[in-house]
């Protein structure tokens, strides 16, 4: 692949004595050149600091660049980037150097996942304007020398099960967070519901209250006597007639 020729910059050098300048920063951003000999300093101009600014990002840029030599994406409903490759998926490797797009299979990965593979293959040679780019399929394990020499990183299940144990954790720890925020307006809720059940008391017993007062007094209808009620009562009545009677001859005699 075809990379434009850049000059080397000149490196500075100091006026006095020819060492060459460090470059001191301030803030993370360029300040001054310092010479270590003479000790010789000399403050960037605006100019000169925009200049060292954007030179010190290209080299950030072709550093990258550098280290990343391939483009992963694990297939899933859509396709995901990622550093590594993993064998319970299908990834699309995009090799810009050697103008390829390698559909790779992990080992537990089904077929099926392939041929999904293969339509995100092809909306990926659009979309990263890779239009004459060849597409090659490959199984893990059988790869060939013009793959293996990408040197890609194929993780191992050890590190998919401590990668999923992590997720899991976080989710669990996150649920926890939440739960004192529930607990709260659970707390909430009852304070209201406590608060609220005076009121309906009190608005029962003026309930009751009125019901009482319109509803008036029933009198219970008198019980009628029987015949045997009845002449008891006359047996009674003459027997105090003759005792009286008793009573006031006795007084008389006396």
């Amino acid at each position: 692949m075809y990379t434009p020729y850049k000059a080397k910059e000149k490196k500075k050098l100091c006026p006095r004595d020819g060492t060459p300048l460090i470059e001191m920063t301030k803030g993370g951003k360029p300040a001054y050149y310092y010479c270590p000999i003479c000790h010789y300093t000399k403050t960037l101009t605006e100019e000169e600091k925009e200049a060292e600014i954007k030179i010190s990002e290209e080299a950030e840029e072709e550093e990258e660049e550098k280290e990343l030599k391939v483009t992963i994406f694990q297939i899933r409903e859509d396709p995901v980037k990622v550093d590594a490759l993993d064998p319970d998926y299908v990834s699309i490797v995009i090799d810009r150097e050697n103008d390829y797009l390698w559909i790779w299979k992990g080992s537990e990965s089904s077929q099926n996942d392939m041929y999904n593979a293969g339509v995100q293959a092809t909306k990926l040679k659009s979309s990263e304007k890779m239009y004459k780019a060849m597409v090659r399929r490959v199984e893990q394990d059988k790869e060939p020398v013009e793959f293996l020499i990408l040197e890609i990183p194929v993780r191992k299940a050890k590190e998919i099960k401590e990668k999923k144990e992590e997720e899991v954790k976080e989710e669990v720890e996150e649920k926890v967070a939440e739960e004192p925020v529930k607990e709260e307006e659970v707390k909430e809720e009852v304070k209201e519901k406590v608060a609220e059940e005076p009121v309906k008391e009190e608005e029962v017993k003026e309930e009751v209250k009125e019901e009482v007062a319109e509803k008036p007094v029933k009198e219970e209808p008198a019980k009628e006597k029987t015949d045997e009620e009845a002449s008891e009562e006359q047996a009674k009545g003459e027997v105090e007639k003759k005792e009286s009677k008793s009573n006031e001859d006795i007084e008389e005699v006396w």
